[in-house]
């Protein structure tokens, strides 16, 4: 039913107990486990646990197909959301040298500051920072700052890292 719907099944029949199952497929990254014992059997129910939450849901038979389809569209959401969030929390933004040093203690692994893209600018950024410029900002809106080293018209956000 549910691997024709296009998903992978697999069930698991080795001799362990349902912890030393779940704990193995959890570290092989399997999104979602469908646990179907006697009294869902009884109750024509599966019920479905999602991986990154622990949240189960038991749900009639008929509707499993579609319930599968709403946990790991839930899933994405999740997922995305926490990855923007943290990838948020990593990137400082600094517009003048001496905030370099003060934002990589607080532990900031990804600095973002006005860059005029010069060369010369490019190389003393990477000389005091100790750190490489690794990109840049997608958006070109105009950039109201002035380049960290030069304070010419920044015409874009570069970012650093340490690189290793």
């Amino acid at each position: 039913m549910v691997k024709s719907k296009g998903f992978t099944v697999i069930l698991d029949q080795r001799e362990l107990t349902p912890g030393e199952k779940f704990y193995y497929w959890e570290k092989k990254g399997i999104p979602i486990r469908l646990e179907i014992g006697l009294q869902e059997m009884k109750k024509e129910t599966v019920t479905i646990v999602q991986r990154h939450t622990l949240l189960r849901n038991e749900v009639q038979l008929e509707n499993l197909v579609r319930e599968i389809k709403e946990a790991l569209d839930e899933i994405d959401r999740d997922l995305l959301s926490r990855a923007g969030s943290l990838l948020k929390e990593k990137i400082g933004l600094v517009s003048n040298l001496a905030d370099v040093s003060e934002a990589v203690q607080k532990g900031l692994p990804v600095l973002g500051t006005p860059f005029c893209g010069g060369e010369r600018c490019r190389l003393l950024i990477e000389e005091r920072s100790a750190m490489e410029i690794i990109g840049f900002s997608i958006k070109r809106d105009a950039i109201k700052q002035k380049c960290l080293v030069c304070e010419k018209e920044a015409k874009q956000i570069a970012y650093l890292a340490r690189t290793y």
